[in-house]
């Protein structure tokens, strides 16, 4: 019988590794988006011999419509869908300028809508799947020095509770952890925990509530767990 696949959109050394051990884990196959992804693949399949790794830039339509359909290809139906992709670049608000800020939101929401895109219809049909997306704490409370990433996190929010709330109809689970901290395993977000949010969300019913706010109490919580 074939594994599930679960895709993890921006995929890098820490975040994505964590969560392509976690779901892997549990017993799906992981396909890897990002640059790097091919060399990360490689680094993770000695233990886990069903990650695989697809080079695309989440920036560029036509790269994305081409690697997923590699991946359908390759490994099958999606079944989760993880965007994690994100360009931080500090920037206060009084100096951004338009091509700053359509660069930025290019990775960090229009990537995040084009992937939902390719895998949304064969869940919604079949109802069932899973969408989770990496959101940030400035998408609450913006830190003036990253003021682009406050923007873009701020609408990738929206555009989840809007999926979400359009979705949980149809058996489809979609959700984000907003994480308000910087990830680093000896700062109390540790990406192997916050990895577990991630499959927490992934178990609930479509109709559980879209967010886990991931900051500093929650962080302290999960490290007594």
């Amino acid at each position: 019988m074939r594994k599930p696949i679960c895709v993890i959109a921006g995929a890098g050394p820490g975040m994505g590794v964590s969560l392509a051990k976690r779901f892997a884990r549990a017993g799906y196959t992981i396909a890897l988006i990002s640059r790097s992804a091919p060399q990360l693949a490689a680094e993770l399949q000695p233990k886990h011999p069903d990650v695989h790794g697809f080079a695309a830039d989440l920036s560029n339509t036509d790269a994305i419509a081409t690697v997923f359909q590699q991946i359908q290809t390759q490994l099958g139906t999606v079944s989760v869908l993880i965007y994690n992709a994100a360009m931080v670049v500090p920037g206060f608000a009084s100096e951004l300028n338009p091509a700053t800020v359509l660069e930025h939101f290019r990775v960090n929401v229009l990537g995040a809508i084009l992937c939902v895109e390719k895998v949304v219809a064969s869940m919604k049909e079949q109802r069932t799947g899973t969408i989770l997306f990496t959101g940030g704490g400035l998408s609450i409370d913006p830190n003036p020095e990253y003021a682009s990433l406050a923007l873009s996190k701020a609408a990738l929010r929206n555009y989840a509770l809007s999926l979400h709330r359009e979705l949980k109809g149809h058996g489809v689970r979609v959700a984000t952890v907003t994480v308000a901290g910087y990830i680093h395993p000896e700062d109390g977000f540790d990406p192997d925990k916050i990895a577990d949010a991630y499959w927490r969300l992934h178990e609930e019913d479509a109709e559980a509530d879209f967010e886990v706010l991931y900051d500093q109490a929650y962080a302290n919580q999960q490290a007594k767990a």
